[in-house]
């Protein structure tokens, strides 16, 4: 069996986002909040990736991100934080908040009622804004994690 790297990771993640995207406009939105979630975790995945290495953060989004920071991808060369990286936490905590890998099992139905018990989902709020919401700060995390691809490369 061929062996997973940090640019299948990459690519995976890129994939995903493109998926969760054409599921959420045939109305599959349980698949792409799911596919969304999972991008996110790629890519970290892949940022945190070396060879022979066993990842024991399993699916916790905020795990990955703490990896992803003990590398020191998430500092500047002085050690302070980037005022991004803060907002990057940040939209990890929303998407930790209403994601996780078991929902790969679930229906629309039940992603409804499970962002509805955590107020994600309102009178005002319809489930299909929230799930657009939702994906779209998945793919912003995304592309903040190419920015630190970038970096990564230097190390």
């Amino acid at each position: 069996m061929a062996k997973i790297g940090e640019n299948d990771y990459r690519e995976g993640a890129r994939a995903r986002i493109v998926e969760s995207a054409q599921l959420f406009r045939g109305d599959k939105f349980a698949g792409s909040v799911y596919l969304a979630g999972r991008a996110v975790e790629c890519m970290f995945r892949g940022l945190i990736w070396k060879p022979g290495q066993v990842m024991e953060t399993g699916h916790d989004l905020k795990k990955l991100l703490a990896q992803v920071g003990k590398l020191g991808l998430l500092y500047d060369c002085d050690g302070r934080t980037h005022d991004e990286i803060g907002d990057l936490r940040s939209l990890v905590d929303v998407v930790a908040n209403r994601w996780f890998n078991n929902m790969r099992f679930v229906s629309d139905r039940w992603v409804e009622s499970y962002w509805r018990a955590k107020n994600v989902v309102t009178k005002r709020r319809t489930f299909k804004w929230a799930v657009s919401e939702f994906c779209d700060v998945c793919s912003m995390i995304v592309a903040r994690c190419e920015v630190l691809y970038g970096k990564a490369d230097k190390t």
